[in-house]
């Protein structure tokens, strides 16, 4: 349990250094940070889909030399930007393919132990791992040379709902912060004990962690809606914000 602790609190450090990471990668001259946010949302949609509807090794392979070519013209380190997409993928597809190997019928490639992967199961993982690369890859570009708030005015350039988009950058901000609120939180347990304490002490610390986390979760939600209702939010688009829409398509 300790060691889970540990590795909490590194992957919130880790997701905070990465928020800052991705904003140095987005002010280079590349080429993807030159395209208009809006059409890099729709080449992102389009993309996806295609590699979501590909029935073929070739084609999804295609795709992902694609996305690693986009991210040499954009000045993106590609030792950096394929580990990133592959220290995702072991983690959620890779787990999610493993039984195929096994349980996929089909001619024997080779053996484990008491159990077989098949040429089929092989070829099933395989295809389940590139699709995921291939999509994670571009939702990474996107990520690594698009701004936050390029982001967002480019969802309201979209004509996707103010509420929406509100919602999004209000929970990005605050994500943030939990999770700084988390790391602090472990480190903090950290510095007050000393040696190894019994697991069952460790596990009641996660849970109350996680109902701490909830209920300051909670406090913030409604500080925020407090302190937006107090400055004349309504839930709906302000007239500045109409006005520039309307700029906009004219």
């Amino acid at each position: 349990m300790a060691g889970f602790l540990e590795k909490t609190l590194r992957s919130g450090a880790d997701i905070l250094e990465r928020s800052l990471t991705v904003e140095s990668w987005s002010r280079r001259r590349g080429f993807l940070q030159k395209t208009d946010p809006r059409l890099k949302i729709v080449m992102l949609v389009v993309l996806v889909l295609l590699c979501s509807l590909a029935r073929s090794h070739v084609h999804l392979a295609i795709l992902y030399a694609t996305a690693l070519l986009l991210a040499v013209l954009s000045r993106i380190d590609p030792f950096f930007f394929t580990k990133r997409v592959w220290i995702f993928i072991p983690a959620f597809s890779g787990l999610i393919a493993l039984p195929a190997l096994f349980l996929t019928p089909g001619s024997p490639l080779f053996s484990i132990g008491p159990m077989t992967v098949t040429r089929e199961g092989a070829s099933t993982a395989a295809f389940l791992v590139l699709r995921v690369s291939s999509s994670v890859s571009f939702t990474l570009l996107f990520a690594l040379t698009t701004p936050w708030n390029e982001a967002m005015q480019a969802l309201r350039g979209l004509r996707v709902p103010a509420v929406a988009v509100s919602l999004l950058a209000v929970s990005y901000r605050y994500l943030l912060l939990l999770i700084r609120t988390l790391s602090e939180l472990l480190t903090a347990r950290k510095s007050r004990v000393l040696g190894r304490t019994p697991c069952r002490r460790e596990m009641d610390f996660v849970s109350r962690s996680a109902g701490f986390l909830f209920l300051r979760s909670l406090y913030i939600a409604e500080g925020v809606h407090m302190s937006m209702i107090s400055r004349g939010y309504t839930g709906e688009p302000s007239p500045a914000e109409k006005e520039r829409d309307g700029g906009g398509d004219a």
